[in-house]
């Protein structure tokens, strides 16, 4: 089955041995979510399968318009967003920034 979304969130703060550094997403059109969390040590890797009702909730806060806003800070954390269609086209994508106070992505960020 193909992607529909990847997402990739990343600790741009001062990072400590130990700390979380990033994760990835990468949701497939039935269901399977597989993620990656990486530490200083080790990686952590699964695979899980997603409701068609949460499924169809990831789906529906996916945007379609593109979001250039720049969002001015020092610390914190970073996403990447990229979607696709059922024909594996892209639909939208957002490079690696900050999204606070963007709804549409922290709302995506949040499931």
């Amino acid at each position: 089955m193909g992607i529909i979304l990847k997402v990739e969130h990343q600790n741009w703060g001062m990072i400590s041995p130990y700390d979380w550094q990033w994760d990835k997403f990468e949701l497939s059109s039935d269901g399977e979510l597989h993620i990656i969390v990486r530490y200083f040590e080790p990686v952590i890797d699964c695979v899980v399968k997603v409701s068609e009702r949460h499924m169809e909730k990831i789906k529906s806060l996916i945007p379609i318009e593109p979001i250039d806003e720049k969002i001015d800070t020092d610390d914190g954390d970073a996403w990447y967003f990229e979607a696709y269609n059922e024909d594996s086209k892209l639909i939208f994508t957002r490079p690696m920034d900050y999204i606070y106070g963007i709804r549409p992505l922290e709302k995506l960020g949040l499931i």
